[in-house]
């Protein structure tokens, strides 16, 4: 296992200086996990969304890394997408896949805009977010909007209950008890990446917000 992996795998909840010292200098993230290792969460949000809505509608994609959602919706015909992450070389390097793209730790704050659709194609793992954004991006949405979320899905994993007590990510971060969304679909699960000959699978949830007034 790589000094990487390592920072990975002890990476705890929702610690942006962890998330940072990991991917600061991680080039070449693109050629070794969405190549590589096959990561699909980028291609599973972009096809929900392709799938489901018209391409005038505004999208946010948090955590977007090298930009592979927004090059994918970009060359499908979504203009109207704004890019966010904490990173700024990831924040450069993906200028050309978006309308905007914008530093905001969504631990900390909600997104400078509403949008109609906000994306997570994997930073609710079990080593970076739990649901505590939650609020944060309840507040970034419109009116009707949904939150479309790629996270861990329950299966055996010797590796992982080593390191958590509940291997249903869902419930162990906290999203099965916040009160400021309703899970109104998953797809899945599917296998979503290979790493050192270990089949990791994850699952796509769709949020929708609850009681507006009463949260907000």
């Amino acid at each position: 296992m790589t000094k990487k992996q390592n920072k990975i795998l002890s990476a705890s909840f929702d610690n942006s200086y962890q998330q940072l010292d990991i991917y600061n200098n991680w080039i070449d993230y693109t050629k070794e996990i969405i190549v590589e290792e096959n990561w699909v969460g980028h291609s599973k949000t972009a096809a929900y969304v392709i799938t489901h809505f018209d391409s005038d509608v505004t999208i946010a994609d948090i955590g977007c890394g090298t930009g592979v959602t927004g090059a994918i919706l970009m060359l499908s015909g979504y203009k109207n997408i704004d890019g966010y992450d904490i990173v700024d070389k990831y924040i450069n390097h993906s200028k050309i896949f978006y309308k905007n793209v914008e530093y905001c730790d969504i631990l900390e704050s909600s997104l400078p805009r509403k949008y109609d659709i906000i994306l997570a194609s994997g930073i609710f793992n079990y080593s970076c977010l739990s649901s505590k954004p939650a609020k944060h991006i309840y507040n970034s949405l419109n009116k009707n909007g949904l939150f479309v979320m790629i996270n861990p899905a329950i299966y055996k994993n010797p590796k992982l209950a080593k390191k958590v007590k509940d291997t249903d990510y869902l419930r162990y971060s906290g999203w099965k008890d916040q009160e400021y969304f309703e899970f109104i679909e998953t797809i899945g699960p599917y296998k979503s990446r290979m790493s050192q000959g270990e089949q990791f699978f994850h699952e796509t949830n769709i949020l929708k917000p609850i009681n507006l007034k009463k949260n907000n």
